[in-house]
């Protein structure tokens, strides 16, 4: 991965939080999903490149991954209002909203989290493979599936699978592997991963039908349509419940998108986003 980015901290809801950043203009806000090892670089650095011409590109690492602090479990809850509070201080300690704002996977979650919290952060939305209508339910039903990332057991066969899980049409290479697998066993990320996969078992991701169907923000849901995480069907129950939110369906893809299809990706968002030609 080439650096096109500077790497910076500000501190959020006094966690120290890092982010990378590129380009200019009208603020973008990336955040990565929720597998061992992730963080805004693994998942956003190819993307970056593309929306820096035209946006002022930040990709920040949540609460308890990549280089944001991982506090202790026995003294910080790892649920998904904790994430979500921290990004909403995100995002008022760089001073940036509204911003528009994607998430992937978990940080789907978290966004649409900010967008229920604080509608005035958030200029427009993209949900991209995101779990925000995943009930625990529907984790259990899914458990084999999902076990590489719910279950990640710290080996890079591990993270192999857990990637493999994730894609459809991508070959990762060794070197995409072995950043993720480094990342994932220091022994902070271990424990932040375990805890954080624990609440998620327990409770899922997801909103009520009541809270999705309140968004007012402009939002276009995007899904892989080989998403075996997020399976498209929840695509089509997310859109029934937000009647005026876009879908887009990508072939031949899985849960991430921005990886298998970045171009495709990057050229449909920044046209939502008024960017494009």
């Amino acid at each position: 991965m080439k650096q096109q980015y500077a790497s910076q901290f500000v501190t959020a809801a006094g966690i120290r939080t890092h982010y990378i950043e590129a380009g200019a203009g009208d603020p973008l806000l990336l955040i990565h999903g929720g597998g061992a090892g992730a963080d805004g670089r693994s998942n956003w650095a190819e993307c970056m490149a593309a929306y820096a011409p035209h946006m002022r590109a930040f990709a920040v690492d949540m609460f308890g991954f990549g280089d944001t602090d991982m506090p202790d479990p026995s003294a910080a809850q790892y649920t998904q209002q904790t994430r979500t509070r921290h990004m909403i201080a995100f995002i008022e300690a760089l001073g940036v909203g509204p911003v528009d704002l994607i998430g992937n996977s978990m940080g789907g979650t978290t966004a649409m989290g900010v967008v229920l919290e604080r509608p005035d952060l958030v200029r427009n939305l993209v949900l991209m493979g995101s779990a925000v209508n995943m009930a625990p339910a529907d984790m259990a039903a899914n458990h084999a599936v999902m076990a590489p990332v719910l279950a990640y057991d710290f080996t890079r066969e591990g993270m192999r699978a857990l990637i493999k899980c994730l894609t459809y049409s991508y070959e990762p290479t060794a070197e995409v592997v072995d950043y993720r697998y480094i990342r994932s066993i220091r022994p902070e990320a271990k424990t932040a991963n375990m805890a954080a996969m624990a609440w998620v078992r327990q409770n899922g991701l997801c909103y009520t039908d009541e809270q999705i169907s309140s968004i007012k923000t402009r939002t276009m849901v995007c899904a892989g349509k080989n998403d075996k995480i997020v399976p498209l069907r929840k695509m089509y129950e997310l859109l029934d419940r937000m009647p005026h939110a876009w879908g887009t369906i990508f072939p031949n893809c899985g849960h991430w998108i921005m990886i298998e299809y970045p171009r495709e990706f990057t050229d449909i968002t920044l046209r939502f986003f008024g960017k494009g030609g």
